[in-house]
């Protein structure tokens, strides 16, 4: 049997105008290092994944096109799925940061890319978002589900709700 307790690997991107280092948990047995660096240029080059220094950290509308959101949704599913199934897999005893917490920062990119997507989409609606809105809810509802029907991700979860009232 494999031992998937997860490794963090921290790669440091510096970024110039950002200013930060881009850190990427991955998975002992998992590493896609083709994924992590199209992952870092598509930071510099897509404008949902850069940061967004503008008033009030409000996303780059005027940069952003429809292209963009195709290439982020694929690309933040299967890093979403990659997340979640380190937290399911992991060999360490669950705890409220290994496994909540974790759970909470699971998938940012795809909560980032889909909030953009679905409040323009709802004010600005034209073909392009509609065919893109077809396309990804049947995929987005199937990966929330796999989420909730993970019975190793439950158990993780179940676990600490046993263990409530200990956990202070």
């Amino acid at each position: 049997m494999v031992d998937l307790k997860p490794q963090v690997l921290v790669y440091q991107h510096f970024v110039p105008d950002q200013r930060r280092a881009l850190a990427i948990l991955v998975h002992t047995r998992h590493i896609e290092l083709n994924r992590i660096n199209h992952w870092i240029t598509m930071s510099q080059t897509n404008p949902l994944l850069a940061d967004w220094n503008t008033h009030f950290k409000i996303p780059p509308f005027d940069q952003i096109t429809t292209d963009h959101y195709r290439e982020e949704f694929d690309a933040a599913l299967q890093q979403s799925e990659v997340d979640v199934e380190t937290i399911a897999q992991s060999a360490e005893e669950p705890s409220f940061s290994n496994t909540i917490e974790a759970m909470e920062l699971a998938g940012e990119a795809l909560d980032k890319v889909a909030a953009v997507f679905f409040n323009l989409s709802g004010s600005h609606k034209n073909s392009d978002m509609q065919e893109i809105e077809r396309e990804y809810a049947p995929k987005l509802a199937a990966h929330h589900s796999k989420i909730m029907l993970n019975a190793k991700l439950f158990g993780r979860v179940d676990a600490l709700y046993e263990q409530r009232n200990a956990l202070g």
